[in-house]
């Protein structure tokens, strides 16, 4: 697929986890359906300061249909990202978890759990979750590869 027509935001550890396999192989795919995705680890350098960091993911995350959320608690970026991708669905961005994890009653993993759509991924190229992912975010496809 050439032309993207829906843009997405993805919320993830970056710093300290060695990179995840999975998640950036099943934004390759998603990426395939049609929904550019803004990946941290990709396309923020990360070694700048923090608010300019900050600033560009919130950048992103503002113009974003979608917010995609791999979840990982000890992430401290990814609570602010979190607070962002709050005010994003209020403006009408969809947010979907992408990951199954443990947390507490009274936590941002519990509050994630609440107000995003599931869609667990368990494989880098699972073609049934990046045509869900595609749906939610308005993208009609059958068949594409």
């Amino acid at each position: 697929m050439t032309g993207y027509t829906i843009s997405a935001y993805v919320i993830c550890p970056v710093r300290g986890q060695g990179g995840n396999e999975l998640l950036s192989g099943f934004i390759e795919r998603i990426e395939k359906e049609g929904i550019k995705c803004h990946y941290p680890p990709r396309d923020v350098d990360q070694s700048s300061e923090g608010i300019d960091i900050v600033n560009a993911h919130l950048q992103a995350m503002m113009t974003s249909d979608l917010v995609m959320v791999w979840w990982d608690e000890s992430s401290y970026g990814s609570h602010v990202d979190l607070g962002m991708a709050l005010v994003a669905s209020a403006r009408g961005a969809k947010l979907v978890r992408l990951n199954e994890y443990n947390c507490k009653m009274h936590s941002y993993g519990a509050v994630l759990k609440q107000i995003s759509t599931p869609a667990i991924i368990n494989f880098k190229d699972d073609y049934d979750k990046a045509l869900k992912i595609a749906a939610i975010a308005g993208i009609d496809r059958k068949e594409t590869k």
